[in-house]
C-alpha cells in the first residue's frame, strides 16, 4: 500500500507538471492570479474555481490513465513471460508435485519451461487465479546435479508466489480506491444546470480596457477609460461588477484641447439584478457598496448607470460582446 501511495503521489506530481507545461494552462494560471487577486475572499475563490476545477480534472484524468496502464501491464506481463515458453520435461513432474504444496492451499501453479534462459534461476508471475513458475534451463540441470540447490531455488520462488498474490489483491484494492476518488473529480459530462439566466454569461469575466465617452457632471464631455474591472454572472440572476485598481480614468477635451486628466481607483462593488436571454441584457435594482479614490484622497460613489453594460449582448465561449454606438464592451472568461 505504501508503493501505491506513493506511486499515486508521483503521478499526481507528473499530472501538475504536464498541467502547467501547456502553454494555455500556464497562461490560464497566470491570468487568473493577476486577475482575481483584487477580489475579497468569497469572490476570490468563487473566481479562481473554475481554473482550480479544470486543474483537478486534469489531475484525476491522468491519475485515471494511470491505473488503466497499471491494469493493462498487469495484465499482459503473464502473456509477455509465456511467449516462448515450453513444457518442463517430464523427469521433473514427480518432484515439482512435491513441492508445489508450498504455495498455498488452491494455488497450484502451472510450471513452465524458458528454453532460451541458461541461468539456474526460476521465476514467479502470474494473475491472483492463475500462479506460474517459469524455470531457466540451467535451473533444470541442477535437479540432476544439485537437488538441494534445485530446491532452495523452486522454495524461494514459491514464497515469492504467495507474496505476489497478496501484492496483487493490494493493488487491485489501491486501483479501485484511486478510480473512486478520480471518477468523480474527473468531470464527466453530467445534466445541464437550469440558471435564470443565459448559462454561457454564468461565470467570472475581465473586462478588457476600453475608452467610451461621458458626459461629467459639467456639461463637459470626457473620454472614460475603464481598466481591471471583473464581472461576476449567477445562474440566480445576480450580476456583480468589481471595482478594480485604476479603474476610471477621465480625459475631458474642448475642441483638440485637452482640459484635464484625473485617474480614479475603485474599491467594492454594484450589484444588479440580472435578466439575460437571447441576446438581451436588463440589468435593474442596483446596490452600490463602493467608491472612487482620487489620488489625492478624495473619494466619491460612482453612478451605477455609469458602469451598467449595454442593453445588446452576445455570448460565445470565452467572449462576451456588448456594443453600444460608440464603442464595444468586451469581456473574457476568468479560467477556462
Amino acid at each position: 500500500m505504501v508503493r501505491i501511495v506513493g506511486g499515486a503521489g508521483i503521478c499526481a506530481v507528473l499530472a501538475l507538471l504536464s498541467y502547467g507545461a501547456v502553454p494555455s494552462h500556464a497562461a490560464a494560471l497566470v491570468a487568473v492570479r493577476e486577475q482575481c487577486s483584487t477580489l475579497p475572499g468569497d469572490a476570490f475563490r468563487d473566481c479562481i474555481t473554475p481554473v482550480v476545477d479544470g486543474l483537478v480534472s486534469w489531475v484525476a484524468r491522468v491519475m485515471i490513465v494511470g491505473v488503466a496502464m497499471v491494469v493493462g501491464v498487469a495484465a499482459l506481463h503473464p502473456w509477455w513471460m509465456l511467449r516462448g515458453s515450453d513444457q518442463v520435461p517430464e523427469g521433473l513432474g514427480a518432484e515439482l508435485a512435491g513441492l508445489a504444496g508450498l504455495a498455498g492451499p488452491g494455488r497450484e501453479p502451472a510450471w513452465v519451461l524458458a528454453p532460451y534462459a541458461y541461468t539456474s534461476e526460476g521465476r514467479a508471475f502470474g494473475l491472483p487465479w492463475r500462479p506460474c513458475v517459469r524455470l531457466d534451463v540451467g535451473l533444470v540441470i541442477l535437479f540432476r546435479t544439485d537437488r538441494a540447490r534445485f530446491r532452495a531455488v523452486i522454495t524461494r520462488e514459491l514464497d515469492r508466489l504467495r507474496d505476489r498474490a497478496v501484492g496483487a489483491w493490494c493493488l487491485a484494492a489501491g486501483s479501485l480506491l484511486v478510480l473512486a476518488a478520480a471518477i468523480p473529480a474527473a468531470g464527466w459530462p453530467g445534466p445541464r444546470t437550469v440558471t435564470a439566466i443565459d448559462a454561457c454569461l454564468v461565470g467570472f469575466w475581465a473586462e478588457v480596457p476600453h475608452l467610451q465617452p461621458a458626459l461629467l457632471r459639467d456639461a463637459t464631455v470626457a473620454w472614460v477609460e475603464r481598466r481591471g474591472a471583473i464581472w461576476s454572472f449567477t445562474g440566480d440572476g445576480a450580476a456583480t461588477l468589481y471595482l478594480g485598481s485604476e479603474t476610471v480614468s477621465a480625459v475631458a477635451h474642448s475642441g483638440a484641447q485637452t482640459i484635464g486628466t484625473v485617474a480614479y481607483s475603485g474599491a467594492g462593488t454594484i450589484r444588479w439584478r440580472l435578466d439575460a436571454r437571447h441576446g438581451r441584457m436588463e440589468l435593474a435594482e442596483p446596490a452600490v457598496t463602493a467608491t472612487l479614490s482620487e489620488p489625492g484622497g478624495a473619494s466619491l460613489v460612482p453612478e451605477a448607470g455609469d458602469f451598467a453594460l449595454p442593453d445588446s449582448y452576445s455570448c460565445r465561449g470565452n467572449t462576451t460582446t456588448t456594443p453600444t454606438e460608440l464603442t464595444t464592451i468586451t469581456l473574457r472568461r476568468i479560467g477556462p
